[in-house]
């Protein structure tokens, strides 16, 4: 669970440096890929692969309005998440 608060540590959608500056996407990415390798619960597997969906080909958005509403649908998956688990 820990790696999943990992990975919703990026910088709010209004905080984040355009394009993507300083590889805001390269974190987020690596943690959900090494909670999917040691991953064996189906619905948590299908949320990592639909949420790395999202970002995979952030790099390659040409528009700057795009790219910014695609991470923060990203964003927003992973706070979602986050707050998941931090809910008592």
């Amino acid at each position: 669970m820990g790696w999943l608060q990992d990975a919703s540590g990026i910088p709010s959608p209004e905080n984040r440096a355009s394009g993507n500056a300083n590889g805001q996407i390269v974190a987020p990415l690596s943690r959900l890929q090494q909670i999917k390798e040691l991953n064996d619960f189906e619905p948590l597997e299908q949320w990592i692969i639909e949420t790395e969906n999202i970002l995979i080909n952030f790099d390659d958005i040409e528009t700057e309005q795009e790219r910014a509403k695609v991470y923060a649908e990203a964003y927003e998956r992973l706070e979602k998440m986050n707050a998941l688990i931090l809910e008592p």
